[in-house]
């Protein structure tokens, strides 16, 4: 699988993500280090491409329902974790690309702000509960 183009230049910045805190969360400090790349130790590690194809997902279940200029959190929270939370598993396992790879393809055709997710889109100490989110949003998804 190749990776677009235009996904390269916020690859290397989402690369850096930290990593998530369990296959049932997706953790605040994978967000954080987004923002904050410098203090990531993700580039010591080789990460191995991901297996799920992230080119080819539907995101309008996401980009039709957050939407700019003005972001509403409760909507653009509630359609990222309509999205991620089925891919919680496999974007929490930080010795692979597919956090990065599934957060640049979310840029690339929503073009939200870089951060955007991490700054409104805040669950507890663990980060973002999918426990709910994953049996129906995983049953509908192909």
């Amino acid at each position: 699988m190749k990776i677009s183009p235009h996904c390269l230049v916020s690859l290397f910045t989402i690369i850096l993500l930290s990593g998530f805190a369990s296959s049932l969360h997706i953790s605040l400090d994978a967000f954080v280090s987004v923002s904050h790349p410098a203090t990531s130790r993700a580039l010591l590690r080789a990460k191995k491409p991901c297996k799920e194809d992230f080119a080819s997902k539907d995101y309008t279940i996401l980009t039709s329902r957050c939407k700019g200029p003005k972001y509403q959190a409760k909507a653009c929270c509630s359609a990222f974790k309509d999205f991620a939370c089925p891919y919680a598993e496999i974007i929490s396992d930080e010795t692979t690309l597919c956090a990065a790879e599934m957060f640049c393809y979310i840029q690339l055709y929503g073009r939200y702000p870089l951060g955007i997710f991490a700054n409104m889109c805040k669950e507890g100490k663990e980060g973002l509960d999918c426990t709910n989110v994953k049996a129906t949003s995983a049953s509908s998804r192909a």
